[in-house]
Order: C-alpha cells, then structure tokens, then sequence
C-alpha cells in the first residue's frame, strides 16, 4: 500500500506553532533542527523539508519558520497562528488591533524577516501560515509580490470600517479613535496600492465549519480576504489536523496543479443557525465575553483553553457580534 504523502506547506504551518515554543523556551537552531529530524524520522513530518531559520517578535506575538524542500528546490516560509501554548494575550492583543481593526502593527517583522530569507536563499519561497499565520502570509504577498501563498483556515486580511465595528466612540476616547482611524485608512490605501501590481497566487484551504470562515461568509460585504478559496467538506473546525483528514490528498493534487477540483469540497461555509446565533447574543450581552469570543473566533472552538477576561483597551467585540448576529435574523 503506498504511504499516504504529507501536505508540505500544511506540516509546515503546524510545525511553526512548535518552533516558536521552542524559541519562547530559549532552544537554539541545533535543538530546533533535532526535534524537526525526530518528527521526520517518527513519520509525523514531512521528510523533504529541512528546517532552515526562524524568527519571533517579541512586541507582538509574530513569528515564523523557514523550510527548504530538498524534493522541489524550493523554500517553504510558515508564518505562526494564533498560539494557545505560548503568549495567547499577545497574540490576541494582535488579533484585535492589527487585524480586526486593520492597525497592522505586526506585519514590520514579518516583511524584515521575508527579506532577509529572500536575499540569502533567493525569491523561490512559498508562503504559508494557518490562522493569523494566513494574514500574515497575504498581507506579505502582496507586499513582495511572491508568486506563490498557501494558507489554511486563515484570518482575513482587513474588516472594512473595523475601526468602527470593534469601538463605540465617546468624548474620553475620540482622540484614540481618530489616531487609530487613520492608521487603519493609511494601512488599507496601502494594500489597495499593493494588490493592483499583484501577479502572484493565493490558494486558501478552509473547513466548512471553520468558525472565522463562517463569521466571514456573513460580514462577507465587509471581510477582506484574497485567493481561490477551497471548502473542504466534513473539515472538521479550525484545526489543520482535520483539513488534513478529511482531503489531505486533494488539497496536495490541488496545490500541484493535478486536479482543479474535487467532490470533497463544496461551495458554501455551513451556516450560523439560529441557535449559534441566540449563544452568540447572549455571549455578547456578558461582561467577560470579550477575550472569550476573540480566543474561540481566532484559535477554534474545538480547543478547551481556560482564559481570564482581559481589559482591551477600548475595543468593543460585542458590537461586532451583534452586528454579526443581526445578519442571522
């Protein structure tokens, strides 16, 4: 029976969440690339790929992970998600400003460390990344114009006006607001200007009950996210374990140009029902919901993490939950 071959770009999304745990703990490149090695000889990791540098921003949670594939001659740069097992607080700090609100304070690392790779290896890199990681990914697409992107249940790039759905304005913070609205205005000017020079591909991979991908679906006048779009059926929620399971094959063939599409993806996000929707006003309507809706909208709903509330400086996530949840009705 032949083995089953492993997705590069999606093993190499997942192995960046371990390696950024990894640099949080101080482990240097040599026990990095050991734990790499010992994944590839355990068949957990895909034996073509030899982990090459990493990076981690301190500032903002952002990270990521180089890989070259020895099979295709090729570089694989993994940009990290939302990661439950290091600094969740950072990440979602990151999550709210930089990506609801369109802010983008995190994307300065990410380009520094695409540059530095791509003038020491050459600009035959694939960008990937899960989650935030798929933000990530696009945002430097565009920015570089690299001619190929990979990315899994990922996060959109902006939310139109998402200054003004996660902020209810007032006299003690107008100032703030204004500050924080122009950024954004200056931050979506410049994608706009980016993405009209773009020539590259995104492929975005997604679970039909991916619960980012179906807020998505219903904001999706005001969701910006780029690329050809594959819903995969039965795809579990937000993991890349379940993409794998449930069309790991297809989505390799995809990637590779071999099929251009297959019965194990469908056209449609499952949609929010009524019930969902009555879970998501009530959670709206608590006053320890915020942190909580952030952490089940950007890690999965199917991951048990235990988070305190936390104090976001003036944001408010249940104005966009209810917005969200209008659409429903």
């Amino acid at each position: 029976m032949e083995k089953k071959r492993m997705v590069a770009s999606l093993y190499a999304s997942r192995m960046t969440y371990q390696i950024e745990a990894m640099r949080l703990l101080k482990n240097n490149k040599k026990v990095i690339r050991d734990y790499v090695n010992g994944n590839k000889q355990l068949g957990l990791f895909p034996a073509e790929l030899e982990y090459v540098s990493s990076f981690y921003d301190s500032n903002t949670g952002s990270s990521g992970s180089l890989f070259k594939n020895i099979e295709e001659d090729n570089y694989i740069l993994a940009y990290t998600g939302t990661n439950p097992v290091t600094d969740l607080r950072k990440d979602i700090e990151t999550d709210i400003y930089s990506v609801c609100m369109g802010l983008g304070y995190h994307y300065k690392s990410c380009f520094n460390f695409y540059k530095k790779v791509r003038e020491k290896y050459g600009d035959n890199i694939i960008l990937t990344g899960h989650s935030l990681g798929g933000n990530i990914a696009q945002r430097v697409a565009i920015e570089f114009n690299v001619a190929k992107t990979i990315i899994y249940n990922s996060a959109f790039l902006y939310i139109e006006n998402g200054v003004d759905l996660f902020m209810t304005v007032t006299e003690t913070n107008r100032e703030l607001y204004t500050k924080r609205l122009r950024r954004y205005n200056r931050q979506v000017k410049l994608i706009k200007e980016r993405l009209s020079n773009f020539t590259g591909e995104i492929i975005h991979f997604s679970s039909e009950g991916d619960f980012i991908g179906r807020l998505s679906a219903l904001a999706k006048e005001e969701v910006f996210i780029l690329g050809k779009n594959y819903i995969v059926k039965n795809g579990g929620g937000h993991s890349l374990s379940s993409l794998e399971q449930s069309a790991g094959q297809e989505i390799d063939q995809i990637i590779k140009g071999k099929i251009s599409y297959s019965d194990k993806f469908t056209l449609n996000y499952r949609p929010i029902s009524k019930i969902e929707a009555l879970f998501l006003e009530n959670l709206s309507n608590s006053s320890k919901s915020t942190y909580e809706t952030i952490v089940r909208m950007f890690v999965g709903n199917e991951l048990s993490i235990n988070v305190d509330d936390h104090n976001l400086q003036e944001v408010d996530v249940n104005k966009f939950i209810r917005y969200i949840v209008a659409k429903v009705h």
